[in-house]
């Protein structure tokens, strides 16, 4: 098995077409350094998702290469692979029977096996109080909200304590507040991570690199502020936009204006 730290995720000529022809990715490359925050970005149909499971070894690429210091993750058993990556969906599917805590202690089981009863719980009750639900650990799944269930997958993910963490749109369920503690959290933890977002402003405060989709084709990567320009989002998503400045808020950030379809 390859070593783990430090390392480097790294795509070569990636492409992806479905059974029925359609070409979903096409020539990617690009390297993502080991403790980095990176966020997949683009409009819809860009090919986001699916870049981010070929990333996390779920979907093997018609062509091309996804190394991870220059090994194949596809040379790597589901074993190996669940103690290097972990993965959070859009639309998870869950079992509803399931306590909170218990869908976290799952997500922890690959990479645990080296602690002791007091060590592993003590990893469960802390990301039980980073995603504020260590007073719902015992509550079934089938009994939070939609945002909770979000925060309970988050923290599931960051428990696995992995290298890597893929995450597909990690705060589409959250309000405001829990959606900023949400990227903090995620931000602060160890780990590489691979997000798909929506929310240019998000993009942008917190990721260290950003990958631009358009049609299935990285058609940027780089520093945020210079991948995100305002002529490239008037391209890609076809809006003006402008950077404003709060002086209030002592910060700036994005403004989406007029849609330009012309």
């Amino acid at each position: 098995m390859t070593s783990l730290l430090p390392a480097s995720l790294e795509l070569s000529d990636v492409s992806f077409r479905t059974s029925r022809g359609h070409i979903l990715l096409h020539a990617v490359d690009f390297e993502i350094p080991f403790g980095t925050l990176v966020s997949i970005v683009g409009p819809n149909g860009a090919g986001k998702s699916t870049l981010l499971r070929v990333l996390a070894g779920l979907l093997p690429p018609t062509s091309g290469t996804v190394t991870l210091n220059g090994t194949s993750i596809y040379d790597l058993n589901i074993k190996e692979r669940s103690r290097i990556f972990a993965y959070l969906a859009q639309f998870a599917e869950v079992d509803s029977r399931l306590k909170i805590r218990d869908l976290i202690e799952l997500g922890m089981t690959p990479t645990v096996h080296r602690l002791d009863e007091i060590s592993r719980e003590e990893r469960l009750q802390a990301a039980l109080l980073s995603f504020g639900l260590a007073e719902k650990a015992n509550r079934r799944l089938s009994q939070i909200s939609g945002g909770e269930l979000q925060r309970a997958g988050l923290a599931r993910c960051l428990a696995q304590s992995t290298p890597f963490i893929f995450l597909d749109e990690p705060t589409s369920n959250l309000d405001p507040a829990w959606q900023i503690r949400a990227m903090k959290e995620v931000k602060s933890s160890q780990s590489t991570v691979v997000t798909v977002v929506h929310d240019l402003n998000s993009a942008i405060e917190y990721s260290d690199v950003v990958i631009l989709m358009n049609e299935g084709r990285a058609i940027g990567t780089g520093n945020p502020r210079s991948v995100l320009s305002e002529d490239s989002i008037l391209k890609t998503f076809h809006v003006t936009s402008a950077v404003v400045t709060s002086e209030t808020l002592n910060k700036s950030g994005l403004l989406i204006g007029d849609e330009k379809l012309n």
